[in-house]
């Protein structure tokens, strides 16, 4: 009697994964001299004030001034270590989107070499989803908030903003609001206390809808003979997310108008949170001067020279990303750790360049 040979059909990988998106953070920049191996920051701030000269009388002598008045700042980013343990059993299996003929003639040491690549990504995407995240939190409250796998607090940084850059809409602008009002008084008071003019606007997404749906909006946009401006969305900025909706005038302000999407699973959480809140609208002055530094990661004991071509030591890319990666083995071989430290903090450096109005929604 034949016996008829059963064999399964394996379709080609499928990969549901996200990068971040990195909008928020991608405001906040890395310069030159803002990675370093040092435990604490720091910042000299010099502030001005636009004064006017006093009118002295003919030989009176001048109006004396003082020079070089400035205030230092100091921080201790946070750290961030992320690990992924490899136990010599996982490899007697197959990898995702091989067969079991596939998994046969792949090698031990090939096969933890993808693992190790995979495992990177994942945990690098979680290290800059954190920034993403406090970005979000600086543009919206002035403080980061950061939190353990529990979900319990275990870092704070209060830039100790001015109440008046953080506001809620006398009346919702899903009702008979001003948006148009509301965003010009936020940006008369950053223009006052930043010296810069506010032009780019981040709104939540319920935000978004009630500015859309708000009647003061609608008959600004359908003036037929002042041209203050247009919707006009464009595609998502990629590798960044955030989307562009248009720009208009607001008295002496010009304004770019963004969404942004971006979300994440908070530690201790199991459901994803906007970055962006619903009732938000953002209101910055894109010359306002944001920073993304990186603090040191102390390591001992140099890497183990045996990874040394899977993964750099360090990944330090100028003016983008700082990172550790270090891989180690048991001694019997039989288990190896990836780990990647890093050390980012996100710093409104023009702490009064923006500010956030609660849209009431």
């Amino acid at each position: 009697m034949a016996t008829e040979l059963f064999r399964t059909m394996f379709m080609e990988l499928y990969r549901e994964i996200r990068d971040p998106d990195m909008f928020l953070a991608s405001l906040f920049t890395v310069r030159p001299g803002n990675i370093s191996d040092t435990e604490k920051v720091k910042i000299d701030v010099v502030r001005g004030l636009e004064q006017i000269s006093p009118v002295v009388g003919t030989c009176e002598g001048p109006t004396y001034n003082i020079a070089d008045q400035f205030t230092t700042k100091e921080w201790t980013p946070p750290s961030i270590e992320e690990a992924m343990p490899f136990d010599c059993k996982e490899f007697l299996r197959r990898l995702p989107g091989q067969n079991e003929y596939d998994a046969a003639d792949t090698g031990y040491q090939a096969a933890l070499i993808r693992r190790i690549a995979d495992g990177a990504r994942a945990m690098e995407g979680k290290i800059n989803r954190n920034r993403d995240w406090q970005a979000s939190q600086l543009l919206q409250t002035g403080i980061v908030t950061l939190v353990d796998e529990t979900g319990a607090t275990n870092y704070q940084v209060n830039f100790a903003p001015k109440g008046t850059h953080f506001v809620t809409a006398g009346t919702a602008w899903d009702a008979a609001g001003d948006p148009f009002g509301d965003i010009e008084s936020m940006s008369d008071v950053i223009r006052t206390d930043s010296l810069l003019d506010a032009d780019q606007l981040i709104m939540g997404a319920g935000t978004f809808e009630a500015f859309m749906g708000n009647a003061s909006v609608q008959a600004q946009f359908d003036n037929r003979r002042i041209n203050i401006g247009g919707i006009e969305p464009r595609n998502p900025v990629p590798g960044i997310g955030g989307k562009f909706q248009g720009n208009f005038h607001i008295g002496n302000y010009h304004y770019d108008l963004w969404t942004y999407n971006g979300q994440g699973i908070i530690p201790g959480a199991s459901t994803p949170t906007k970055f962006v809140a619903a009732e938000s609208c953002i209101v910055r002055a894109s010359a306002g001067r944001l920073d993304t530094v990186f603090a040191g990661v102390p390591m001992i004991v140099s890497p183990d020279p045996r990874f040394a071509d899977i993964l750099p030591d360090r990944i330090a890319i100028p003016q983008a990303v700082d990172m550790a990666p270090n891989i180690w083995a048991q001694p019997n071989g039989k288990q190896v750790m990836l780990e990647i430290a890093s050390r980012p903090l996100c710093i409104p450096t023009a702490i009064d360049s923006f500010g956030k109005i609660n849209s009431g929604i």
